[in-house]
């Protein structure tokens, strides 16, 4: 029998299945998050409207959630802005540091459950390569390179868009985007081997997502890492 590919073996080794109710949480969790997004979309407060700077978005949804949580059923720690850095014991020094948009921090789950949420706004129109760029030189690659989720195995893309009616446009963008063989090569994409694809949009490890990647991080030392992309709206779809 062929050993399994480096596509599939991602989030298959014994630390990840012996966690008991690890992948169900991360899915309870997401479900929350995106639950939460459209309650607050009805009555958007100002800090989270989308001419708003994504920390300002970010840190008001993100202690939003933080307040909400235990009340929908999600026993964990959300935080905003949550300071991350490895320290390098020889020199004494910090090293691979960043600050995350959000992170869910578990509190009953052994091992304990750490994963990222990274934000990125999107421009539909004018701007658009440009907020691809970021999403995949600031936002992707900042989790590719192990500065985010250092030790675990997954972690969350969010694209704001301005409007419901902006979603398909932003999300085939960004599809294209993260496909370009320059970006594959900079991101470490690891290819489907049946479809020959970076992508997946079927058979999704978490279904709150719209699609899935797979970035390889031996040369960090770590173990590969699947990336989940989310899109959320700031306005509802135009009748």
């Amino acid at each position: 029998m062929n050993a399994p590919s480096r596509f599939h073996q991602a989030l298959s080794d014994e630390h990840w299945a012996k966690a008991f109710g690890r992948q169900a949480t991360i899915q309870n969790v997401l479900e929350f998050v995106l639950a939460h997004w459209q309650q607050l979309q009805k009555r958007p407060p100002s800090d989270m409207e989308f001419r708003q700077s994504e920390p300002h978005i970010t840190k008001y949804f993100g202690l939003s959630l933080k307040k909400s949580a235990r009340a929908n059923g999600i026993f964990g720690f959300f935080v905003p802005e949550h300071v991350v850095a490895d320290i390098d014991e020889v020199r004494q020094v910090l090293e691979s540091r960043g600050r995350t948009d959000i992170t869910f921090l578990s509190d009953r789950i052994d091992p304990p459950l750490e994963f990222v949420l990274e934000f990125k706004k999107m421009k539909a129109q004018t701007g658009a390569n440009a907020s691809r760029l970021a999403y995949c030189r600031d936002g992707m690659s900042r989790f590719v390179d192990a500065v985010y989720a250092r030790d675990e195995e997954v972690g969350f893309m969010v694209a704001l868009v301005a409007s419901e009616d902006d979603l398909p446009g932003v999300i085939d963008g960004l599809k294209r985007a993260i496909q370009q063989p320059d970006m594959t090569r900079l991101l470490r994409s690891i290819t489907n081997p049946k479809g020959k694809t970076t992508l997946t949009t079927n058979d999704l490890a978490f279904d709150a997502c719209d699609f899935e990647t797979r970035h390889a991080r031996d040369h960090k030392g770590q173990k590969d890492v699947v990336l989940g992309h989310i899109a959320l709206a700031h306005q509802p779809r135009t009748a």
